[in-house]
């Protein structure tokens, strides 16, 4: 009898929780509804210092966020004492502010505000064409196709799924690498790095997975953006970045590899689903700026780009915020 009223009681509780919508943990875990979201009012600000004695223009390009399956984006509002365009990138559609002034200028500050709804993610099916097989697949300046990643994907690849494959990959990447941001030459998604060292940041680690996937023929895209930290308000120290990979039975499956580096008890969930926490900037690496910088194409595209009279320049300042709409 009493084990006929423990099972009862535990089937009213899964019940009410998947009507309530709440998150729960099983084994360590984390799964969730479909209704899992949070909204949040975020701003991007940007601070340049009087610039004078030199001759010509400042351009400052930012990545803006768009609507996607996974979040929607409202209320954008851009705010700059200066000229300024929205254009989007030839290769990935990225969005971006181009903010020109003229010389010389005195200190000024192009700042950008959103709200946003943004939805835990999983995976997205749709059809890959030809053209996207084919730019998801090519080497890119910092993560190449070469025979040591060839060699690497041999060992981790098996016979079986794409998927399977994947985590095959994702498991070999989470035991490779380590979260560890000491020493230079971190930060930058080289793929060759992170092979040698075996530690770095979140780029690191999603660089050296797009290598090897793409080296074995699975398309894989990178991600970048910001972690939005569980308080309720407060300022985002930097950016974080994941990566997707495709198969053709279920489409664009996420992973964070970083992330499950750093709580080992989410990585299965960080394997084909993505937390809310987060929003999308852009997708892709060597993103060319619009209009063109005569400097070529940036390395992936989250922070500021300036450039005076032609030369790219660190001289600015940027900060981060977000707070919870209730």
């Amino acid at each position: 009898m009493k084990r006929d009223v423990q099972i009862k009681l535990f089937t009213i509780l899964v019940i009410a929780s998947v009507i309530s919508g709440v998150m729960v943990y099983t084994s360590g875990q984390k799964t969730s509804t479909k209704e899992s979201f949070r909204e949040f009012h975020f701003i991007y600000k940007v601070t340049v210092p009087r610039v004078s004695g030199v001759e010509g223009l400042t351009q400052i390009w930012i990545p803006v966020p768009q609507d996607n399956e996974f979040q929607e984006v409202t209320n954008l509002d851009v705010r700059s004492p200066h000229n300024y365009t929205i254009g989007y990138d030839p290769i990935y559609n990225n969005k971006m502010v181009h903010v020109v002034a003229s010389q010389p200028i005195e200190e000024f500050t192009v700042s950008f505000s959103f709200d946003i709804k943004r939805k835990e993610a999983g995976a997205l099916m749709e059809n890959l064409s030809s053209s996207n097989r084919t730019l998801f697949l090519r080497p890119v300046s910092r993560v190449p196709r070469n025979v040591r990643f060839e060699k690497i994907a041999k060992t981790v690849i098996t016979f079986g799924s794409t998927k399977e494959n994947g985590r095959a990959l994702y498991d070999h990447t989470l035991n490779r690498m380590a979260y560890d941001k000491s020493g230079s030459g971190w930060g930058r998604g080289d793929a060759i790095y992170a092979c040698d060292i075996g530690k770095g940041n979140c780029t690191d680690f999603h660089s050296f997975f797009n290598a090897v996937a793409r080296t074995a023929g699975i398309p894989s895209r990178f991600k970048i953006g910001f972690p939005i930290p569980n308080e309720s308000f407060g300022d985002i120290p930097g950016y974080h970045c994941w990566t997707e990979f495709y198969t053709t039975e279920d489409g664009w499956i996420p992973v964070d590899i970083s992330e499950a580096d750093k709580n080992p008890e989410l990585s299965d969930y960080l394997f084909g689903n993505l937390d809310y926490n987060r929003v999308l900037f852009s997708v892709g690496r060597d993103i060319e700026l619009v209009p063109k910088s005569a400097n070529g194409p940036v390395n992936f595209f989250i922070y500021p780009i300036m450039e005076v009279s032609g030369v790219r320049s660190n001289n600015f300042t940027q900060s981060f915020y977000f707070e919870n709409i209730e």
